[in-house]
């Protein structure tokens, strides 16, 4: 695919989920040469740098008024950064064939020379003279070439070329030398397509499946497994793919009793992995991929478990409601459930309350880890730091973490410290 096909679509559009799901049926190779990815994420990188500078201008503005002179501040630009993350936001829907170095050299040679798909563009003054010429089109080049080349050393494949670049590529009834030279050889084997519509049908079928078949399939041990696991491990890690990173979340506190209004609040961090149960579905759209069926839709989880309240100590039973875009298989085993995306977490409804997953008895050990984690992180007040910080043994920290936290209804059991961590510095 080119550039431009990717660029036309949103990642969260129902054809990125379409290509994540040819992708992870591993059905056929929807791919994009280096060089359009790299395209991509300039592009994308470019769009951020100009809006980074606005910001900072905003804020040298705005700090010539505050009466502190001081406006805050903008995190420094990352540009390599930047860069890699869109990388991988296209090659979550899309696999990268290579970009040759033959290919980035002819690249350049035709750009010079303005040979098809490179040309020349002129630029004009206000009376309409040419006062400089540009040649351009050697990132369509390297593009096309690197298609080229991978049907050339594929000769077992038919390789469809999308593009929208009809002034460049035409629309693959003729080529210009030396683009009719490229294909010569490949005869059938090489085709030309102007739309993503018109190559999908060849990889999948949208269709219909009973209700009951998702439901069932979501309600997989292995699938729920993948949602708790995610709460406290994976969305952290992928901030960009799940909008709430997990650390805080809105929450029902479950200790009142049943019947009674449910204290909500913000939960800070699982102790542990939560339990999780299946609540509904919605927006599902399902496809024949190779031999198996897959779907996608937005699913609601209930999660239960002991979690650290917002800015204490404090252990609680708490509850809470998560939709997520998910991707999953009807009919393969082996596969795991994929969250495309999620909102927000919030506090569940009474309802919602009385359908949680049964809480499991509080193992310490995932406390003294979370709290730590908390403590090296700097997530707790600085009195409290420097208390804890005091403490010169491991069963001395277990007795100060013990007396600040108001345990839950539930035992705790005696466990021994192997290790503590010192607080860092401030």
């Amino acid at each position: 695919m080119d550039t431009n096909i990717l660029r036309g679509f949103e990642l969260q559009s129902p054809k990125a989920e379409l290509l994540r799901a040819i992708k992870t049926a591993d059905v056929g190779g929807v791919s994009v040469p280096w060089a359009a990815l790299e395209e991509l994420a300039g592009q994308r990188a470019r769009t951020y740098h100009l809006a980074h500078e606005k910001a900072e201008a905003a804020l040298r503005a705005l700090a010539k008024s505050a009466p502190t002179g001081n406006s805050g501040v903008v995190a420094p630009l990352d540009h390599d950064r930047v860069l890699q993350y869109w990388r991988q936001r296209y090659l979550e829907i899309v696999d990268v064939i290579p970009t040759s170095a033959n290919a980035l050299e002819q690249a350049t040679t035709r750009e010079a020379a303005v040979l098809p798909p490179c040309k020349a563009v002129d630029i004009v003054n206000e009376e309409g003279k040419v006062i400089k010429t540009i040649k351009t089109g050697g990132r369509d080049t390297a593009i096309w070439l690197s298609a080229v080349e991978y049907a050339t050393e594929h000769p077992q494949e038919t390789v469809y070329f999308v593009s929208e670049n009809i002034k460049d590529f035409g629309r693959g009834e003729t080529y210009k030398y030396p683009m009719d030279r490229d294909v010569e050889k490949l005869g059938d084997r090489f085709v030309h397509l102007l739309k993503l519509e018109d190559i999908l049908p060849q990889f999948s079928e949208e269709i219909d499946v009973p209700e009951s078949d998702l439901d069932s399939a979501l309600r997989g041990q292995g699938n729920l497994e993948t949602i708790a696991f995610e709460t406290r491990f994976g969305a952290p890690l992928r901030p960009s793919r799940h909008q709430t990173g997990w650390r805080r979340f809105r929450s029902t506190q479950l200790e009142e009793p049943t019947g009674a209004e449910l204290p909500e609040g913000i939960a800070e961090v699982w102790l542990g992995n939560p339990n999780v149960s299946f609540a509904s579905v919605r927006d599902a759209k399902a496809y024949r991929i190779g031999d198996h069926v897959w779907c996608t839709a937005w699913v609601t989880w209930l999660l239960s478990g002991h979690a650290l309240l917002n800015r204490t100590l404090d252990i609680a039973e708490v509850g809470c409601a998560w939709e997520t875009r998910v991707l999953v298989s009807l009919t393969d085993s082996t596969s795991k459930l994929d969250i495309l995306r999620s909102s927000t977490p919030r506090a569940a409804t009474a309802q919602e309350a009385d359908n949680l997953p049964e809480v499991d008895p509080l193992i310490l050990p995932d406390y003294i880890a979370e709290l730590d984690d908390r403590i090296r992180r700097n997530r707790m007040s600085r009195n409290m730091r420097h208390y804890l910080g005091q403490a010169s043994t491991a069963e001395e920290a277990l007795d100060m973490m013990l007396g600040f936290a108001r345990p839950s209804p539930l035992p705790l059991p005696t466990a021994e410290v192997e290790v503590w961590v010192e607080p860092d510095e401030d």
